[in-house]
């Protein structure tokens, strides 16, 4: 699948406690660089990140997120 504007993305090999670590929407695409923003929001966390160091993980995302405090309050 295909990096595009509005994918759930994390950063291939990084470790927990690097700032890249987590889930982020891709918020542009251009040129084979992406700009990666919060899931839930406006704010841009990372500019310029390549494309190819990127992997899609929307269901894993899900998966995590579906089992929080803040998913079971809704």
């Amino acid at each position: 699948m295909t990096i595009q504007k509005g994918s759930i993305v994390a950063v291939k090999g990084v470790d927990k406690y690097s700032d890249l670590s987590g889930y982020y929407r891709v918020t542009s695409v251009r040129g084979g660089k992406a700009n990666l923003g919060s899931i839930f929001g406006k704010h841009i966390y990372h500019k310029g990140i390549a494309v190819s160091s990127l992997i899609e993980c929307e269901k894993e995302w899900y998966s995590q997120w579906s089992k929080s405090d803040t998913y079971a309050c809704m």
